[in-house]
């Protein structure tokens, strides 16, 4: 089951539902959610998370071939090794 949030910048599948108020239960995979999204500003980082890259608000590079990507609302979340590739040429084209 994937869990959203509509003010948040990301996507994330939970074993259980959040008690913030704004957050929505989509019945639809996440893998169905990134082919929606396709050709948005959205982009999967890591097997459990697909992040708005509109909100990213700075990026790090980390030593083991990740990212750390800072959001707009503060969260900070990792940029997978796996989906780094793709990460990296979103921005650089």
């Amino acid at each position: 089951m994937v869990f959203y949030s509509r003010s948040a910048a990301f996507l994330i599948i939970q074993e259980e539902k959040s008690a913030a108020e704004d957050v929505y239960e989509s019945g639809r995979k996440l893998y169905e959610r990134k082919e929606q999204l396709a050709h948005t500003a959205f982009l999967r980082i890591s097997k459990n998370q697909i992040v708005n890259t509109a909100k990213i608000t700075s990026v790090r590079a980390l030593l083991n071939g990740r990212f750390e990507a800072k959001l707009a609302n503060g969260e900070k979340t990792i940029v997978n090794r796996h989906y780094a590739k793709a990460f990296r040429n979103h921005f650089l084209g």
